[in-house]
């Protein structure tokens, strides 16, 4: 570009300053002398639409456009990024075997083994000449250095290798022309050569051949903050932010701990289903769809409990599961539709051995996640998980924190306005229906939970709020039940079942009585589940651990859309009909 191409200094100095903003939403221009020149410029631009630009034919200026102006912007980008797509296929010789059949040769190895194997072996500017070995990873970053030499970093699995391909020691000449002048980020590539150190001690693969495995079609960029496209493209989230794909690893191998610890106190992993006619054992909205083949009414589980103390019944004294639940409710920073649980019951123990479990199952998922280390940074605190954790009784603290008594009946009809009455003195927010267990929830959501930083075993709750808990015989009128909160958050509920059919259908009852008068997430009676406890269920304890919660404390990530693979969002239907992916406005 210089002044006589656009006539005049000023013409040149604005074109200059469309360059920052072309290149910043990736757009690119390409110029065509045209003869004779077009309305006196020496050079005009043909009619080209790129990511919000457009130029006009027989003029130099690009004109941006506003969304709300061009409906069909993003098939326009489609179409230019599929024009970029095709022009590197035309530019690559024998694009149609850009896809190849991998497999491994004898001298493979991956880039973990290799560092392992090289680093501490070599001195630096040391080369093993006579050690042949294949490499397969994704290109990250391309470095050149001049025509004939050129740098990469390969990765996978976490870890990053620099490779060193240079024109004199590949084996097929033509081949480095044409292989390295086309390489991009993001290409999936397998690489022969030999091990050594760069002369500041970096250590390489010394490239004498490389292949193209699959080729990546669009520009990977160096870093992606909008939550919105983390959202709709996970597979672009993982490869700009590598941390996404620690927290999964660190997902899993919380999961292992947990199905360890327990295999190894003879807990049975069982499958229960996940479509069912009745939602139960716990209180919340499902999920409904429909069999065309039973022509009945499904829901989707709310939680295992249930079907898991019917395996108790039937024989089965140690049992857990590790799956997901459905649960129809709201997406924010520690809720998703569908999020997994690891439930545990066994027959024949006591409410201590019940909390020597739950700590045992948490602090071991610390140490996996830690290092061995039983304390974790979180902020500004430092949490210890040594058991045994502290323990709280719940009235008697709500009492302290609140300043005031507690109906002294909570199951008398009088309780409910009593409670309304203080939450409102005390400021917490009243959505109805309201519910005795609903207000004492959030009673000690407003006062106790968010001063459980440390973890803390809440215990005795009502009876109201444990419709499936039995009565604790030491404190009458509150349940063997405790939960576990850390630095604010819940991350396991516990008690001892109640194993007396009549009395849980007498519960079942008051929770018909609270659906009946508006609550939606009350659950219907299960006569079924009633009917099973008739032939005796055992003394059984039983407890429920958040995975998702649990992983997000150990991570530090304070959103639970940073823990799952594929979280939940919104997808939006345009006015040609066509879906389009948007997140809700809630995350």
């Amino acid at each position: 570009l210089d002044q006589c191409t656009f006539g005049t200094p000023s013409m040149l100095s604005r074109q200059l300053r469309q360059v920052p903003n072309l290149l910043r939403t990736g757009g690119f221009a390409r110029a065509h002398a045209a003869q004779p020149p077009c309305n006196g410029h020496r050079t005009c631009f043909k009619s080209t639409r790129a990511r919000g630009f457009t130029s006009v034919e027989g003029c130099h200026q690009w004109v941006p456009e506003p969304r709300n102006q061009n409906p069909h912007h993003r098939q326009s980008s489609k179409l230019f990024i599929g024009r970029r797509c095709s022009t590197r296929a035309r530019k690559s010789r024998d694009w149609e075997a850009r896809y190849p059949v991998y497999s491994p040769s004898t001298i493979a190895t991956d880039l973990k083994e290799f560092r392992t194997q090289y680093s501490q072996k070599l001195e630096a500017g040391e080369h093993l000449d006579d050690d042949q070995v294949e490499l397969v990873g994704r290109v990250s970053r391309t470095r050149t250095s001049g025509r004939k030499l050129t740098f990469l970093d390969i990765s996978g699995s976490g870890q990053s290798v620099q490779v060193v391909a240079s024109l004199q020691r590949f084996s097929d000449k033509a081949l480095f022309d044409n292989e390295m002048r086309h390489l991009r980020k993001g290409d999936v590539v397998t690489v022969t050569g030999f091990p050594g150190k760069t002369k500041t001690g970096e250590l390489s693969l010394f490239a004498t051949n490389l292949s193209l495995l699959s080729p990546c079609l669009h520009d990977v960029p160096d870093t992606l903050l909008n939550a919105d496209t983390q959202l709709r493209q996970r597979h672009l989230h993982m490869r700009v932010n590598p941390w996404l794909v620690k927290n999964l690893e660190l997902r899993a191998a919380v999961i292992k701990s947990i199905r360890d610890t327990l295999c190894e106190r003879d807990f049975v992993e069982v499958e229960t289903p996940v479509l069912w006619p009745l939602a139960g054992g716990a209180s919340a909205r499902p999920f409904t769809t429909r069999s065309n083949a039973l022509s009945q009414d499904l829901t989707l589980r709310i939680a295992t409990e249930l079907f898991l103390k019917t395996l108790v019944v039937g024989g089965m004294d140690r049992v857990f599961e590790l799956g997901k639940q459905f649960r129809n409710e709201g997406v924010d920073a520690t809720h998703n539709p569908e999020f997994t649980t690891c439930e545990a019951y066994m027959a024949y123990q006591d409410f201590e051995g019940l909390i020597d479990l739950s700590e045992t199952l948490i602090h071991n998922a610390v140490q996996k996640a830690a290092d061995g280390n039983s304390s974790i940074a979180c902020g500004s605190h430092s949490i210890d998980f040594t058991p045994p954790f502290r323990r709280v009784r719940l009235i008697p603290a709500l009492e302290d924190a609140i300043g005031r008594s507690l109906p002294a009946q909570l199951d008398h009809e009088s309780a409910l306005d009593e409670l309304v009455d203080l939450c409102r003195d005390a400021g917490v927010s009243l959505e109805k229906p309201w519910t005795v267990p609903g207000l004492l929830d959030r009673l000690v959501g407003r006062y106790l939970e968010p001063t459980f930083v440390q973890p803390t075993i809440l215990h005795n709750h009502p009876l109201s709020m444990s419709p499936l808990a039995k009565e604790d015989e030491a404190c009458p009128g509150t349940a063997a039940r405790f939960e576990i909160f850390v630095n604010g958050s819940e991350l396991c509920n516990a008690y001892q079942e109640l194993n007396d059919p009549d009395e849980q259908r007498r519960r079942f009852q008051l929770q018909q009585k609270d659906r009946q008068a508006g609550d939606s997430e009350a659950p219907p009676p299960d006569d079924a589940y009633c009917a099973a406890l008739e032939y005796g269920l055992p003394p059984t304890v039983g407890l429920g651990i958040g995975v998702d919660r649990l992983v997000m404390l150990l991570s530090g990530t304070p959103h639970i859309r940073d823990v799952i693979a594929f979280p939940m969002y919104k997808m939006q239907t345009t006015a040609e009909g066509n879906v389009e992916e948007t997140p809700p406005s809630e995350i």
